[in-house]
């Protein structure tokens, strides 16, 4: 294979990990957000702050939301 063409390729490959990570994070702001009306109007404000520092809770709200 050319240089040019592995150079291209090897770019391509970055700049899809790159785009992956932003569509990542803008799913989990999106996911966070949604879970943080849901405890919002269910007025669980303490499960909300465990949210924010506790990961495996975080998971099992969404879950519990359907949002995962």
């Amino acid at each position: 294979m050319c240089k040019t063409f592995e150079d291209m390729r090897s770019e391509g490959r970055m700049e899809g990990r790159v785009e992956g990570r932003v569509e990542g994070r803008v799913e989990g702001e999106r996911m966070f957000a949604e879970l943080t009306l849901h405890l919002i109007n269910d007025n669980r404000t303490i499960d909300l702050k465990k949210a924010v520092t506790d990961k495996d809770i975080r998971e099992n709200l969404y879950q519990e939301y359907s949002l995962a």
